[in-house]
């Protein structure tokens, strides 16, 4: 996601669905490249082991991945609040 403005982007409808019900995201063919980080976001959803899951959580790693973009789209920031607050509580 080198160089990527994510600025004025929000997360597809289907995208963000599917991320609320804490499953990996089924690729579509509208993506642009919010959706592209938010579906590589979403593998924490297939991980197997319970320690992969807390050293992720207890790091913040998502949380940090996010929070390198400024978003200025209200309905993304507030997509994102709730993204964060989903990983939080998984």
């Amino acid at each position: 996601m080198k160089d990527v403005d994510l600025r004025d982007l929000c997360i597809s409808e289907n995208y963000f669905r599917q991320f609320q019900s804490k499953k990996t995201i089924k690729i579509t063919d509208e993506q642009n490249d919010l959706d592209k980080l938010i579906l590589k976001i979403a593998f924490i959803f297939d991980l197997n082991f319970e320690c992969s899951k807390k050293i992720i959580k207890e790091e913040k790693y998502i949380e940090r991945i996010l929070n390198r973009f400024e978003f200025k789209n209200e309905k993304a920031i507030n997509q994102i609040r709730e993204i964060k607050t989903i990983i939080k509580n998984f």
